[in-house]
């Protein structure tokens, strides 16, 4: 997939459903959310959450595709607070917030877009700003 395919994924607009999509469920020490989205393209996307029990400014918000093959692709998430590696740019990011990214480099080095080994095939941008700690 390339960086220009990602964006138009990114860009398609959609929707969070009318009705019961705020539900959240409590899962391993975090609470977890799962929301199917709307939208007029052929593709299925999905927002993902989870937020720590303990703290609050540890949490992670995915926007993920299901491609026509069947296959998930991280698109996007977003982190609260923690300490994170990026393991291909062997750089360690401090107790901020940040987000991953997918991105062509990323994907080609990591092979399936499925599974736990997302986080190798996203790009790391630190965010800028303040936040509580």
């Amino acid at each position: 997939m390339t960086d220009g395919q990602i964006e138009d994924l990114i860009a398609i607009p959609k929707l969070l459903p009318k009705s019961n999509w705020f539900c959240m469920r409590e899962e391993f020490g975090y609470m977890r959310l799962d929301v199917s989205l709307e939208s007029n393209s052929k593709y299925r996307f999905f927002l993902k959450g989870r937020r720590s029990l303990v703290n609050p400014v540890d949490f992670s918000a995915i926007l993920t595709v299901k491609l026509p093959t069947g296959e998930s692709l991280n698109l996007l998430r977003c982190n609260g607070r923690h300490f994170h590696r990026n393991t291909m740019e062997k750089e360690l990011l401090g107790d901020v917030c940040h987000l991953h990214k997918a991105t062509e480099r990323y994907i080609s080095k990591g092979g399936n877009p499925r599974g736990t080994q997302w986080k190798l095939r996203l790009a790391i941008i630190p965010l800028k700003g303040r936040y509580p700690s």
